[in-house]
């Protein structure tokens, strides 16, 4: 793992984390609507099993997706949780990007490689980022770690 991830990590928060994916199932959910649920559900389900599909994908060395792990990492620790029923399988992805690639990620993070407007736009940080924060930086991996730690606290 990352710097930013297991050095700061106390052995019990580092287990609750790494076992999430393994014991709980993100989609089960409490619906608002019994009338949605089903199709809830099925869309978590769905959207679990892609992203953890492409993750395992990428830890083997297949990487052409920078943009989703990025993506899925900003959905949950970098934006305000506007839609609660979506946050459990939000975070599920985001550890299971997490678990699967947090090397990569941090590597990609850290790079000194310039990106063009297009994709700094498409690889924005979120709302709750500073606004001085690059696209891909440490400040940006640095910020979402803090965001991980207040998550995993239950304090965000």
């Amino acid at each position: 793992m990352s710097p930013g991830l297991r050095d700061r990590s106390t052995p019990s928060s580092q287990h609750h984390w790494l076992t999430m994916t393994d014991e709980k199932d993100p989609t089960d959910i409490d619906a608002t609507s019994d009338a949605t649920a089903p199709a809830t559900k099925e869309s978590f389900r769905r959207w679990c099993n892609l992203n953890s599909f492409a993750a395992k994908l990428s830890a083997e060395g297949y990487r052409p997706w920078l943009s989703l792990p990025i993506w899925q990492l900003r959905i949950a620790l970098e934006e305000q949780s506007i839609n609660w029923t979506a946050d459990p399988c939000q975070l599920w992805v985001a550890t299971k990007w997490l678990i699967r690639c947090s090397d990569v990620l941090y590597q990609e993070m850290i790079s000194q490689e310039t990106i063009d407007e297009e994709t700094a736009r498409a690889l924005r940080p979120g709302e709750l980022c500073p606004a001085d924060v690059r696209p891909l930086s440490l400040a940006r991996w640095t910020f979402g770690s803090q965001s991980w730690r207040r998550r995993a606290k239950g304090t965000e």
